[in-house]
């Protein structure tokens, strides 16, 4: 009988933390190209010229490099000791998916616990990065929350209305599809997956003050 240095419920582990990071990577990429927002400030833009690009968000890109080099450095292991030949591409949800599918193996290796481990804090890291926080209500703020997160707060569009309107004490009362539509348009920017936009608090404040002298 082949010995076996991961339990049934290891592997099970290793593979739902593949998963998690196959399918999470290409957020991961995302947030790490997204541009970023000088202190105070409206967010970063790079003129227009030939070829420029949005300055990236160093953590999310550091964890992005090395949790490639993590994933491609346990399927070469695999490689060398099983046979298994790499994967056709070599971006990192092909090679998540590819050691899932071989967790098994990966189960059968002295060095299976290392990587099963180091897997995990991968997965855990890059849900840290890409998950966003759990939304709060605005009556959970305290007043003086509320006045000093309107300069980097990124909340949903629902909220975002309710801050400017308590903020500008109603002068100003965009609907959260204002927000949206704004968003989509590009007057605003957009943050977070799809299923969780969230909106810059000053950046909403600043188009509806500006869109009110064009009037």
């Amino acid at each position: 009988m082949t010995e076996t240095f991961l339990d049934r419920q290891s592997v099970r582990t290793l593979a739902t933390d593949c998963k998690i990071i196959a399918d999470s990577s290409a957020e991961l990429l995302r947030i790490a190209r997204l541009e970023t927002s000088p202190p105070g400030g409206r967010t970063a833009r790079n003129p227009r010229v030939p070829d420029s690009r949005p300055p990236l968000n160093l953590t999310a890109l550091s964890a992005s490099i090395e949790m490639h080099t993590c994933l491609m450095s346990w399927s070469v292991n695999l490689r060398d000791n099983t046979g298994v030949h790499l994967p056709d591409h070599d971006d990192d949800r092909s090679l998540a998916l590819h050691l899932r599918v071989h967790a098994h193996r990966i189960a059968q290796q002295a060095w299976g616990q290392d990587c099963a481990d180091e897997i995990g804090t991968w997965a855990a890291t890059i849900l840290g990065i890409t998950t966003p926080p759990p939304a709060r209500r605005l009556d959970e703020y305290s007043t003086a929350e509320r006045a000093q997160g309107l300069a980097t707060a990124q909340v949903s569009a629902e909220m975002c209305a309710q801050l400017v309107d308590e903020y500008t004490e109603g002068q100003y009362q965009p609907t959260a599809e204002q927000i949206r539509k704004w968003g989509q348009r590009g007057k605003v920017s957009v943050y977070g997956p799809p299923r969780c936009r969230m909106y810059a608090v000053s950046e909403v404040l600043d188009h509806v003050r500006h869109a009110k002298r064009k009037m």
